[in-house]
């Protein structure tokens, strides 16, 4: 397997948004025409040329042959960069996860927005201790009737053991590797976007 290192600062633009290293995907199987790897991508081929030509000056692409349409194809089957060496590795993290994190939020909108057109925080506590600070439709503060269902979002702070924080997140994959391989075939059924994390708790941010 042939592998080179990518030293070009501006070819981050494409190896930390997920969405747009998916367009180059196409030119690691074999030598293809824009148009044909716009049609297998799902977008358009103005919008994929772009790239290609992007590519081409970072020494990502090469053209093969001489035929028109023009043919490219990526310069190796295995690609390493490293994109902390010009910026801080939680800037990196958080580059590569802005797509993922606006697919999320945009989810949620849409179903938030089918429960209600009205959202207001109720802030209160609990026991007298704990505090709660609950997104509540408006019309939940003067109707006795039950909560809506709305898309899985908690976050929360466990104090665990290693040990215990060790088998939370064995149990957590396990229970994605199930769903994964019970994953519906019908494609009427629909898509449901995940994100699930345990780490080790640093404090708010300052």
């Amino acid at each position: 397997m042939t592998r080179v290192t990518v030293s070009a600062p501006e070819a981050m633009d494409l190896f930390l948004d997920l969405a747009k290293l998916r367009l180059f995907a196409p030119f690691l199987a074999g030598p293809i025409t824009v148009t044909d790897a716009a049609r297998l991508t799902g977008v358009s081929a103005s919008a994929l040329n772009y790239w290609v030509k992007r590519a081409l000056d970072w020494n990502l692409l090469e053209r093969v042959g001489e035929d028109r349409p023009a043919r490219y194809r990526a310069v190796a089957t295995d690609f390493v960069m490293n994109p902390t060496a010009v910026m801080p590795f939680e800037d990196m993290l958080e580059r590569r996860d802005r797509s993922s994190w606006a697919r999320m939020l945009s989810g949620y909108a849409r179903e938030y927005g089918r429960v209600s057109a009205d959202w207001v925080f109720r802030v209160y506590l609990e026991g007298g201790a704990l505090l709660h600070r609950d997104l509540v439709p408006a019309e939940a503060m003067t109707s006795p009737a039950p909560p809506p269902e709305l898309p899985l979002n908690e976050w929360g702070v466990l104090r665990l053991s290693r040990a215990q924080a060790r088998v939370l997140k064995e149990r957590l994959e396990e229970t994605l590797q199930a769903f994964f391989e019970e994953a519906s075939d019908d494609q009427q059924d629909e898509k449901y976007l995940f994100h699930v994390a345990v780490v080790r708790d640093g404090g708010a941010a300052s």
